[in-house]
């Protein structure tokens, strides 16, 4: 070859690698659950919408989204004449992005009225179906959605007829200019996790400061105090919680309010920017400390019913934070796997090497028990809603499990993923940086993890879940598959006798737990509520094993049994090796590659 001749050879992926057009319908197992989960009907309702937003992944929403997050919110405090503009300025495409989600229909089929009732059971779902696919792309503009829905939410329940009736069409409109986006202003410096030890004020408004005719005036009042951390700072409507003069301490003397750009009247309502947050990563969305000096805002619900109120926005919003962290874990699946997939070293494919296959094996198994763990908590929220207590108790404990589990499986996996991709993972030109930076925070957010372990508990103890979900697990872990049918389940077996035993095992544990001294049991929860949320995704596991799903969930128990019991116990036994490439796609799920 002439010196001067460019190697056709010095490449880092082989020739011919190609990124697939749509990224829904390249995901067998997302296509494969949305088909179990919903109706042909629904599906037809839905499907272009899954469909649009698999293109936007496979086309511009990475651009977008890169866009929005390094040239994240400024905070104009003041214009060229020293007037106080408090003005956040955002990206375009960060607009561009809002527009996505809107068309996706995630708000307009659960708050416009004929879409509820026409999806009356499983809105939660249809929307979560949405938002996964949407998260893939934007995790930033995602945690507003969140608040979106959950303030509409609230409003829904605990708002004047008059209230609801003006603002939730803003919800589910179909116009991304008329979107009302949604907050939550919780926390303060002195508390955070402590809500209880909340500071601001709520001051009832006096007689003669509202505007004549004012509707419901006994229930304005005025803010005083600053929030230390409110996401989505510039949001059109905001839930604010804050202490009315003489309340209680603690959390039984919060009340919630429904904070607006406009007060009573049309009056001025401003809220003062101290600064916009310097965030690790979720940079596209404005993160504020804000003061309110006066600020009006509207009571819902009764006078220290607020923190009550918030919980439900508040569980809702930890789901929202599972469904973000499976789908930041299956983007950087996705990556690794279009890498390794078309990159050879050491003579072969990558894919070939034993230990990258094991890892892959390792990180998909783990994606798909949280994916399914998080799918039955959404599915017990929809029934929940319908009025099932059974289900409503089962939420109650799935809730925590899946936030605390998933959010530190996304933490691990996306750092997992870009080992595998080695230096290529960590330049800021591909997504997997961002990747990384925007799941740092979903161990944090609504509640860290510590935080869940005691809810937990505390489900376990006072609200009856351990009952319904040994009942759960009795069901679940009856559908285990024909020993004879395939190799694995051979190996299954005996893994379904320690999985049987072991649950025995935890549940003794947990009773013990709850008959220590509170400072006790929670010392000691740790590994009991760690092994209860494995064996919980063992066992949704084996039910949603079928004929159409066994190319990733059989090799995904096998790799969770090894795992859960031990290399030498189980794994040694089924005398397993690494997956061949074909098989190892598979379990994947993944139809064709993307691009790094």
């Amino acid at each position: 070859m002439n010196s001067l001749e460019k190697d056709q050879q010095n490449r880092v992926l082989v020739e011919g690698a190609l990124r697939p057009e749509n990224l829904f319908v390249a995901d067998r197992i997302l296509s494969h659950l949305y088909s179990k989960s919903f109706s042909a009907s629904t599906r037809d309702w839905m499907s272009p919408r899954w469909q649009e937003l698999g293109r936007a992944l496979g086309a511009e929403m990475d651009q977008l989204s890169q866009s929005a997050d390094r040239q994240g919110p400024v905070l104009r405090d003041r214009d060229l004449y020293g007037q106080d503009r408090q003005e956040v300025i955002f990206h375009p495409a960060y607009e561009q992005l809002t527009r996505m989600a809107v068309a996706s229909g995630m708000f307009a089929l659960k708050w416009d009225p004929g879409l509820k009732e026409k999806f009356k059971g499983q809105t939660h779902q249809l929307g979560f179906s949405a938002g996964l696919l949407y998260a893939m792309g934007e995790a930033g503009l995602y945690c507003p959605l969140c608040m979106t829905d959950g303030a509409a939410r609230i409003i829904d329940r605990y708002a004047s007829p008059a209230d609801r009736e003006r603002i939730l069409p803003h919800i589910y409109t179909w116009k991304a200019e008329e979107l009302y986006t949604g907050a939550m202003f919780l926390t303060e410096k002195s508390g955070g996790s402590d809500v209880g030890a909340n500071r601001v004020m709520a001051l009832k408004a006096e007689p003669g400061s509202l505007p004549e005719n004012t509707p419901e005036p006994e229930f304005w009042y005025r803010l005083y105090g600053e929030k230390w951390f409110c996401s989505n700072a510039t949001a059109e409507i905001a839930l604010v919680l804050a202490r009315t003069e003489g309340a209680e301490p603690g959390t039984r003397g919060l009340s919630i309010f429904l904070l607006e750009q406009q007060g009573p009247g049309g009056l001025a309502n401003p809220r003062h920017y101290i600064r916009l947050k310097d965030k690790l990563g979720v940079r596209s969305m404005a993160s504020a400390e804000i003061e309110f000096q006066g600020t009006w805002a509207k009571r819902l619900g009764q006078e220290g019913q607020g923190f009550a109120i918030m919980t439900e926005m508040i569980n809702l919003s930890r789901l929202y934070n599972a469904v973000t962290a499976v789908a930041l874990t299956r983007r950087a699946l996705h990556e690794a796997w279009f890498f390794l997939s078309n990159r050879t070293s050491f003579g072969r494919s990558a894919l070939e090497h034993p230990l990258v296959a094991e890892r892959l094996e390792r990180l998909c198994a783990g994606w798909q028990a949280e994916l399914y763990l998080c799918w039955r908590a959404i599915q017990a929220l929809d029934a929940a809603d319908q009025g099932d207590e059974q289900e409503a108790r089962l939420l109650r404990l799935l809730t925590p499990m899946v936030k605390r589990s998933s959010a530190e499986f996304a933490v691990y996996a996306i750092r997992e993923a870009m080992e595998l991709m080695g230096g290529l993972g960590y330049i800021e030109q591909g997504i997997m940086p961002k990747l990384f930076r925007d799941a740092q925070v979903l161990p944090i957010w609504e509640g860290a993890g510590n935080i869940m372990l005691l809810d937990m508990l505390r489900a376990m103890d006072k609200a009856g879940a351990a009952i319904v979900l040994k009942q759960e697990l009795e069901r679940l872990f009856s559908k285990l598959p024909d020993p004879g049918a395939e190799d694995w389940a051979q190996a299954l077996w005996p893994a379904a006798e320690e999985w049987s035993r072991r649950s025995v095992v935890i549940f003794a544990r947990i009773e013990e737990l709850t008959r220590m001294e509170r400072p006790m049991a929670e010392y000691h929860s740790r590994p009991a509520l760690e092994a209860l949320t494995e064996l919980v995704q063992a066992a949704l596991l084996i039910h949603q094993y079928s004929s159409d799903s066994a190319d990733w969930i059989a090799p995904a128990l096998s790799q969770l049994a090894r795992r859960i019991f031990g290399e030498w116990s189980i794994g040694v036994r089924d005398k397993t090796g690494p997956l061949s490439p074909e098989k190892l796609a598979r379990l994947m799920g993944l139809d064709g590659s993307i691009s790094a």
